[in-house]
């Protein structure tokens, strides 16, 4: 929900509770008003912990992510440095396993599995 949507939801929390409070002296047509006004907005309140929910979710994912990501190029790199390390016992090795930094999530996993 963004910044306005959740200043309008809270302005129409207090005109409910507004509501609330002057009952007594409310009637008529006004108070069918209300009475709908806080239908709406306890709708609204339903609704909105569902998309905050349902973003969090899609935030978790792209964390989750960017982890895996960030953990399999350290995995490449160390394996990378120890192919350069024993490049003086077996020539050509570190050819075989060269990292390139600018690799797509589709590469890299290609990359990392031997492909």
């Amino acid at each position: 929900m963004r910044d306005i949507e959740r200043r309008r939801l809270d302005c129409l929390r207090r005109c409910v509770q507004f509501f609330l409070d002057n009952a007594a002296v409310i009637s008529g047509v006004a108070k069918a008003k209300f009475q709908a006004l806080q239908a709406k907005v306890a709708d609204a309140d339903a609704n909105s912990g569902m998309v905050e929910a349902k973003a969090g979710e899609g935030t978790g994912a792209t964390d989750q992510k960017s982890t895996i990501r960030e953990n399999l190029i350290a995995m490449c790199r160390a394996i990378s440095d120890t192919a350069k390390g024993m490049e003086p016992d077996f020539d050509g090795i570190s050819a075989v396993f060269r990292f390139q930094r600018n690799l797509s999530d589709a590469d890299l996993l290609a990359r990392a599995m031997g492909k």
